[in-house]
């Protein structure tokens, strides 16, 4: 490069730099990318001035002290503090952030939404499934399943013993307990307590895997069956006096009561009704509404009480069959015991007599007629039928039940005579506020 005048001072020249990247230096040692420059100050210098080293910190191949490439996501660790040579393939950051969201067995799973969806809490299922058609069957006995060779769990029950199954618990001494208190358990060779409840037995076709059970007596009577409650509600329960005793209130009319030469008399008389005793050492619990329930009524017995009423039931729910209401009849097997006293009454049997009694409210004859009839025939263990005449609340006195009954003699005189003729041998009475 030939040498240029200096325009200062013509008369001489300008010597030509041997390296036009050195001059630059000089110039400008701004440029110059130092050792001890922080990594945001060295970034900028590069992309102020121009690269004057490998490249930007984020396009250069980290390297490590002993020479090999860093890797994305994995922390260099000294050589003394490694457990061991063989650790393994490290997968990659991204890969391992995007593995919770593939599914194992090759098909995009869609990613979960929510709070802690990438933490892993365990699994409380068995490894795989037992068939619910073996469930609660013998081992040589199961019952068909629906699904066939479609179903996806196991139905080979020793195979789901010894390999799928969870282990037993061993609290509570490794006895199932609702086994313990019911005498059978209703989740079968699932339970965790199953060895408390099972053994093998010999048959002739060799031995056989099977649920055992033990006889347990009922803490609670009045239990009615679901396929009872399923015929009230689809209205398939037969009441056959009931049906009798409308008809023949159907075809009495007034003009027919006036002529007695046309009346005709009711299709069956009632029967003949268990004593009743009331006195001084017969301490009575009243019905009380939200508050009788059954065990109020069990503490109440264990106190002293020897005559209790169940919560009012409303008649029309019970003819369908709700739930709810009937199991306000439900009674404990303590009030189901002939009460504590001996009485001098002529004609009272004692062991006849029970502590629980059942009381509804009706607001027409053939309802309260139909609810007689049917605890009649479900509910064995009561001790009478009380019909509520004295309820003052509003949602009752506007349907015409409770004490608004008093304000219609005649219907309750047919409801009363009516309920006396279908109740057998359990008496009817009836509750009035004076």
């Amino acid at each position: 490069m030939e040498d240029q005048p200096n325009p200062l001072k013509p008369h001489e020249t300008l010597d030509s730099p041997s390296n036009v990247q050195d001059l630059d230096r000089e110039a400008h040692p701004q440029n110059i990318v130092l050792a001890n420059d922080s990594a945001v100050t060295k970034a900028e210098k590069i992309e102020r001035h121009g690269a004057h080293d490998d490249g930007p910190p984020v396009k250069r191949v980290k390297v490590s002290s002993n020479g090999s490439e860093r890797r994305k996501g994995v922390a260099p660790i000294k050589a003394e503090f490694l457990l061991g040579t063989d650790r393994g393939s490290t997968q990659d950051d991204d890969a391992a952030e995007g593995a919770a969201h593939q599914d194992p067995r090759g098909k995009r799973r869609e990613k979960s939404k929510g709070q802690n969806t990438s933490r892993n809490f365990g699994s409380s299922k068995d490894e795989v499934g037992l068939c619910s058609s073996r469930a609660t069957q013998p081992e040589f006995s199961p019952n068909d399943c629906p699904y066939g060779d479609k179903c996806r769990f196991e139905h080979d029950l020793r195979k789901y013993l010894r390999e799928w199954k969870r282990e037993d618990l061993t609290t509570f001494e490794g006895v199932c307990p609702i086994w313990k208190a019911n005498g059978k358990c209703h989740v079968g060779w699932k339970c965790r307590f199953v060895g408390s409840h099972s053994e093998e037995r010999e048959t002739a076709d060799g031995k056989e895997l099977i649920l055992t059970s033990q006889s347990s007596n009922p803490t609670t009577v009045n239990e009615v069956s679901t396929q009872a409650k399923a015929d009230l509600m689809k209205r398939k329960f037969n009441t056959p006096k009931t049906n009798k005793y409308v008809k023949w209130l159907e075809s009495q009319t007034e003009e027919r009561e006036d002529n007695r030469a046309t009346y005709v008399s009711p299709p069956f008389l009632p029967s003949e009704k268990r004593k009743l005793y009331f006195g001084p050492e017969t301490p009575v619990l009243a019905p009380l509404t939200t508050q009788g329930n059954l065990p109020f009524r069990r503490l109440c017995v264990n106190l002293g009480a020897q005559l209790t009423y169940s919560e009012m039931a409303m008649s029309l729910p019970l003819i369908q069959g709700q739930k709810s209401e009937w199991a306000l009849l439900r009674a404990h097997e303590s009030e189901a015991t002939p009460p504590a006293f001996r009485s001098t009454v002529k004609d009272y049997d004692n062991s006849r007599d029970l502590k629980f009694g059942a009381q509804i409210a009706a607001n027409k004859p053939w309802n309260a007629v139909k609810t007689a009839e049917i605890l009649t025939q479900l509910c064995p263990h009561l001790r009478l039928i009380d019909l509520n005449c004295g309820c003052p609340i509003d949602l009752v006195y506007r349907t015409g039940a409770g004490s608004a009954l008093l304000d219609s003699p005649g219907k309750m005189d047919k409801i009363v005579r009516g309920m006396n003729a279908v109740s057998d041998d359990i008496p009817i009475t009836v509750k009035i506020r004076m």
